[in-house]
C-alpha cells in the first residue's frame, strides 16, 4: 500500500478535543465531552468519537494539548471515517485542516509553527 500522506504523523500523549460541526443555518456549540486524538500532523489529525460523520463535513475544533495554556481553535474537513469495533469509541475520524493564513476562514499560522516544533519533539 502506498502512503498518501504528505505530512509526517506523530502522537502527543494526552491530547484531546471538543468539536462542533459547522453549519450556515444553525448556531452550534462545542461538545462538552473531549475526545482522544490519535496521530496529528501539520495537515490534520485523527480522533475517536461515538458517532459517525458525513464525509467532507466542515468541523471546528478546540484542541487541548498538554503544556499549552489555551486550546487551539482550528477548522477542517472530515476526510475519512472508520469503524472501530470492540473499542469504547465506535469511530475513528480523519480530519484535514483548512489552510493556514491570516483571513478569518483560515487556521492561525502560529499553529503551523507550533506543530513544526511538536513534530520534532514527538516524531514517531
Amino acid at each position: 500500500m502506498i502512503e498518501r500522506r504528505k505530512c509526517k504523523r506523530f502522537k502527543i500523549p494526552g491530547t484531546r478535543l471538543s468539536f462542533k460541526v459547522r453549519s450556515l443555518f444553525l448556531k452550534r456549540k462545542y461538545t462538552e465531552e473531549c475526545f482522544p486524538t490519535g496521530d496529528i500532523s501539520k495537515g490534520g489529525l485523527m480522533f475517536s468519537n461515538y458517532k459517525p460523520f458525513k464525509k467532507n463535513a466542515r468541523i471546528s475544533m478546540k484542541i487541548f494539548i498538554p503544556g499549552e495554556e489555551d486550546p487551539w481553535i482550528m477548522r477542517g474537513r472530515v476526510r475519512w471515517i472508520m469503524l472501530s469495533p470492540g473499542m469504547s469509541y465506535r469511530y475513528k475520524v480523519g480530519i484535514e485542516f483548512d489552510p493556514y493564513g491570516k483571513d478569518k476562514r483560515s487556521n492561525n499560522p502560529i499553529y503551523l509553527e507550533k506543530l513544526r516544533d511538536l513534530e520534532e519533539k514527538y516524531s514517531l
